[in-house]
């Protein structure tokens, strides 16, 4: 019987290591694996689109109720005409609140487009925005009064920054 040379020996665990790890790397890196489904991209396609398009309508509504909230920060001398522009900022405010609940309740749907810690916020910033358009409409009461109709007193510093959605998609 003929010997093999101690070089082969010594080659056999260092192959032995490297098809293991192959195997491995394939297993566990192969990419259809992790990677989403064509459904879950277009999916995910089709929220970025809704977000958008809500947003446009959303962000020139919410630059109404900006450029009211600034005239009623200067002062109006009047205050009948105060409290007609209080109920007008607030009409405005719901609007721009139910176009970010519409944002949020199609995000709901498709929470697996999300950010992870956004997707965790997410029910409450839902449940916030809700209660806020209820007082609003006073169906409801929220702590930190910013808005009463009677006394033509609205809180400035309500929803004082219009902020992108999309920045919470994957």
């Amino acid at each position: 019987m003929k010997s093999t040379k101690p070089i082969y020996w010594l080659l056999l665990p260092a192959l032995l290591l490297l098809s293991a790890g192959s195997i491995w790397g394939t297993v566990h890196f192969y990419p259809g694996q992790n990677s989403p489904s064509a459904s879950q991209v277009q999916e995910c396609i089709d929220l970025k689109s809704f977000v958008l398009n809500e947003e446009l309508i959303g962000s020139k509504k919410w630059s109404v109720y900006h450029s009211d909230v600034l005239k009623y920060e200067t002062g109006l001398s009047n205050k009948n005409r105060t409290i007609v522009l209080v109920k007008l900022i607030a009409s405005e405010a719901i609007e721009v609140l139910q176009s970010d609940l519409r944002i949020y309740e199609e995000m709901a749907l498709h929470n697996d487009c999300l950010l992870p810690d956004f997707k965790k916020q997410l029910a409450s910033v839902t449940t916030d925005t809700q209660t806020s358009i209820d007082f609003l409409l006073g169906q409801g009461e929220i702590s930190g009064q910013m808005f009463d109709p009677n006394q033509g007193i609205w809180n400035t510093a309500f929803y004082d920054a219009y902020e992108s959605a999309i920045k919470y998609l994957k």
